[in-house]
């Protein structure tokens, strides 16, 4: 049993490490006979055999050095989790075939984790909480093992164990990466049961108060990678990617509609000149960043008028910073939004720029955590966002100008909806042709509120139909009435 669990460990380290997430594909399946090979090596290295009667106080393994100093003591410190994937499956199942879940420790729980020295021995105390539970344990001895905690580990010369000085057996696995930086790894395998299986966590801490700290976000991703073009933008979507979008056009009607990625749906849809071009969805996808270059103009267009530019579906964790985004369209012909999100949550939009003819800058339905800031929405042929069954939408110091015709911001069964120190300008709600729309429209909803926003030369006939808060704005606008 303890050779299996040894195997499943670097089996998945192996594939996880360059982020806290998995990386599909990073272990090639003829490697896993030298990677047994190897991991026979450092079990046999890992836990060598122990009297039941010696002290389960400090290993062997801990030593001082020449100078008095104990060994590893780059290990003190206070450290937290910053991120962990959990993993399960059968034992022995191909990487395709296990599950795994990521998660910020922001996000579901925390673990709080204190190395010290006491009487020429490293020992650890521990803090978790995962949900509404939590492990802890105290004065737990360090054995320090010389091999690597995973193939691809950067610290090659060691690892430690932190052990249950009772039972002599191994809690976690740990090893340093860099000064600052702590890998953990723990799993259990299930054996006896009826049908076997494996549970195992993967995480990453950080020293406290260390420059890395700032910089945790981007453990999201595994990978980072640079694209020129439509094909290779869509060949990266995947989760745990953060893709750099070098400067130019990314027009994704013209992708090549035989790109093989099950994160990415490619049909067929007609342009305004009646040209099968390709339609693109994006679902499914969890912890991916679109970034343009920095100091770079990217932009993101489709010549098909019906559809969404971007429409993303099922995804979690989704940032999308500095793009500009539009149809190619003549003024009035469009049938799709800019950005699209259905069933997605946690969705970050920054620095973007989203113009019509597009229906709407934004279009969500069932959705959570919507925080779109610095970014503006202009020239939209049916209003600026529209909003259906959305829960927790933040506009933070955006503008939205010259979009027309009808409500300008349209929710439905919304709550918790927010703009603050926004600006509107030159938007048209068109009075004379839709007697019933307003400037915003809640339906349904449940606070629905505009913070130091302005309002300057807009043209409606009735500022907000629904409960709507409007807290310390200026409005310089022109009112009508229907028959104007």
């Amino acid at each position: 049993m303890k050779r299996t669990m040894t195997v499943i460990m670097a089996v998945l380290l192996c594939a996880s490490m360059s982020g806290c997430g998995i990386i599909p594909g990073f272990l090639k399946k003829e490697k896993e006979p030298e990677i047994e090979e190897h991991i026979e090596e450092t079990q046999e290295s890992a836990e060598p055999e122990q009297d039941e009667a010696a002290p389960a106080s400090a290993p062997e393994e801990a030593e001082t050095s020449g100078s008095g100093e104990i060994a590893h003591s780059e290990l003190i410190g206070n450290w937290q989790m910053v991120c962990e994937t959990d993993y399960s499956g059968k034992p022995g199942a191909p990487l395709d075939e296990v599950d795994s879940y990521f998660y910020m420790a922001d996000e579901m729980g925390s673990m709080d984790l204190y190395i010290y020295e006491d009487d020429g021995a490293l020992y650890a105390d521990f803090e978790k909480a995962i949900y509404e539970s939590s492990t802890s344990g105290y004065h737990l001895p360090l054995e320090i093992v010389s091999q690597p905690l995973y193939e691809k580990s950067s610290n090659q010369e060691w690892s430690a164990n932190v052990m249950n000085p009772r039972t002599k057996e191994k809690l976690f696995s740990l090893t340093l990466e860099g000064d600052d930086k702590l890998v953990k790894f723990e799993n259990d395998v299930y054996e006896e049961a009826e049908d076997p299986w494996f549970y195992a966590t993967a995480a990453t801490l950080l020293r406290e108060g260390s420059p890395e700290m700032e910089q945790k976000e981007e453990l999201r991703y595994n990978e980072t990678i640079t694209v020129s073009d439509a094909d290779e933008l869509l060949r990266a979507i995947d989760s745990g990617k953060k893709i750099i979008l070098k400067e130019g056009e990314y027009d994704l009607s013209k992708a090549n509609k035989k790109i093989k990625n099950p994160n990415v749906i490619i049909n067929d849809a007609w342009n305004s000149d009646s040209q099968i071009v390709a339609n693109v969805r994006i679902k499914e996808v969890d912890n991916l960043c679109l970034m343009a270059e920095e100091g770079k103009k990217v932009e993101i267009c489709i010549s098909n008028p019906y559809d969404p530019v971007l429409a993303f579906e099922g995804c979690r964790y989704l940032t999308i910073e500095g793009i500009t985004a539009g149809h190619h369209v003549e003024p009035g012909t469009c049938g799709g939004s800019v950005l699209q999100f259905r069933q997605s949550n946690k969705i970050n939009l920054k620095d973007c720029s989203l113009y019509g003819c597009g229906t709407y800058g934004i279009e969500a339905t069932d959705c959570s955590d919507l925080f779109v800031e610095d970014s503006e929405i202009y020239e939209c042929t049916y209003g600026i966002v529209d909003l259906y069954s959305v829960y927790n939408a933040n506009f933070t110091n955006c503008e939205m100008y010259k979009n027309k015709d009808m409500d300008m911001i349209s929710l439905s069964q919304c709550t918790t909806i927010t703009f603050t120190d926004c600006a509107f300008k030159d938007n048209l709600v068109d009075t004379t042709q839709f007697s019933t729309v307003n400037f915003v429209r809640a339906s349904e909803c449940y606070s629905v509120a505009f913070h130091k926003c302005e309002f300057t030369d807009n043209t409606y006939g009735k500022f907000n139909e629904g409960d709507v808060e409007i807290d310390n704005c200026s409005f310089k606008d022109k009112i009508v009435d229907s028959k104007d």
